[in-house]
């Protein structure tokens, strides 16, 4: 089986899969809006929100960021896990965005776990893509509520404000790592996000080393 990192900070890219190691030899800096510290600890358990149970759901996940931020406490994300309780819980449209040196393998593993895979080449912030892409499909398919996985103040603003104008009967929820989760993200009255998720050690997982 083909040997590929989810992430690989002396690069500062994600490619897809746990069949490698994951090592952080130099962190990049990050703004002081992150509520982060080393000594944050993972929550034991995800809440996931009950507000969204039984609702179309567009699910837009940022891999990148979230498997950065779970790979600062030497996990990764499964995906495929967060796929099952999604599904089990609303009616998800599951997206999965990421950059990879070799997409090839990175839409298979993301595929293989449930999701609809948007992989760009090469290495680079996937931030215009998920943006892009997440305004255009919430267009089409006029879910009930937007959930995005990521950490990201910016990206996350920036789609939130759009839909806000646009479509502004529709909810819009945010998940992410507590060690990279901008706080602009985080719930609070008049901030236009109805909720917000702190993924939890049981959404989480080992990389395998082979």
């Amino acid at each position: 089986m083909r040997n590929t990192t989810i992430f690989d900070a002396s690069a500062s890219r994600v490619v897809a899969g746990h069949r490698m190691p994951v090592t952080i030899p130099q962190l990049q800096s990050f703004p002081q809006e992150h509520a982060w510290s080393w000594t944050s600890k993972l929550p034991a358990s995800t809440a996931l929100p009950k507000a969204l149970a039984g609702k179309r759901t567009l699910v837009v996940v940022d891999a990148e960021n979230v498997s950065f931020s779970a790979a600062r406490h030497g996990y990764d994300c499964d995906y495929g896990l967060l796929a099952h309780r999604l599904q089990a819980l609303c009616t998800p449209s599951l997206h999965a965005f990421a950059t990879a040196d070799e997409p090839g393998y990175a839409y298979a593993y993301f595929y293989k776990q449930g999701w609809q895979p948007h992989i760009q080449p090469g290495r680079g912030n996937s931030d215009v893509a998920i943006g892009l892409n997440a305004a255009r499909m919430a267009l089409q398919e006029l879910p009930d509520a937007v959930l995005l996985a990521s950490g990201d103040g910016d990206l996350g603003m920036g789609l939130l404000n759009f839909l806000k104008d646009i479509l502004p009967q529709m909810e819009f929820h945010t998940m992410g790592l507590e060690v990279s989760l901008s706080r602009r993200l985080v719930a609070g009255p008049g901030n236009g996000i109805r909720s917000t998720t702190v993924i939890g050690r049981d959404l989480l997982c080992r990389p395998s080393h082979q």
